[in-house]
């Protein structure tokens, strides 16, 4: 079974049960993975991405059928037994996972290639949606690329980052250019699809002298 228990992460394995390191914040989203290995026999416990735990197991998992129950277990006591709370992008697979593997899963909010008119969708793990207008693909850096015109209606648009609306929360946003010009935003944040909502403010873009400049929403409400 996997559960928090004692606020932990917990990987139960009959008698060789593991537990995670990490105190677990409530009404917060956060990514976990638990991996076994049937070759080492090694089970880990990942959060955002980052091993919390890790041990080995001195038997390799004793089940070969049965029912997969998310949510609820009868066989635990309480109040290990129920969860309460949200769950999203649940994925089981065959093989254990790299850590590479997981800390991208666990920290990549979208990709976009650029290599087709049809990869302007999200190629992450989230599939994150997407709109465009007057744009075009053309040879890149690397295959293809995205060319805007420049024009006050060329622009692609994706939203989704909830993220990018916690206070504290780090972020990177990488990418190739290769300007036609020295002016002109990059990228523009919002709360509106307009691009003008109550929280709206461009993060890249040109200086006045060519230099590309950043700026972040602060803690106040300042633009900085």
């Amino acid at each position: 079974h996997i559960n928090t228990r004692n606020t932990k992460l917990y990987f139960g394995f009959f008698s060789d049960d593991l537990q995670g390191a990490t105190t677990i914040s409530l009404n917060q989203w956060i990514h976990t993975a638990f991996v076994f290995d049937a070759t080492t026999k090694q089970q880990t416990i990942c959060l955002k991405g980052v091993q919390d735990g890790q041990a080995s197991a001195s038997s390799a998992l004793l089940m070969s059928s049965g029912n997969f129950t998310i949510g609820m277990n009868e066989q635990v006591n309480t109040p290990n037994n129920y969860y309460q709370g949200y769950i999203d992008h649940l994925s089981i697979n065959r093989r254990a996972k790299s850590s590479c593997e997981i800390l991208e899963i666990a920290t990549l909010a979208a990709h976009f290639e650029f290599d087709s008119a049809s990869s302007y969708t999200d190629s992450g793990p989230n599939a994150v949606a997407i709109t465009s207008s007057t744009t075009s693909i053309i040879s890149g850096y690397k295959n293809e690329a995205i060319l805007f015109s420049g024009s006050s209606t060329s622009y692609f648009q994706a939203w989704g980052f909830t993220s990018l609306g916690i206070s504290n929360q780090a972020f990177s946003i990488i990418f190739w250019i290769k300007p036609q010009t020295l002016s002109g935003t990059l990228v523009h944040l919002s709360s509106s699809p307009s691009g003008n909502g109550s929280t709206c403010f461009s993060l890249l873009g040109f200086a006045s002298n060519g230099a590309i400049i950043a700026q972040v929403l602060t803690n106040n409400g300042t633009i900085g």
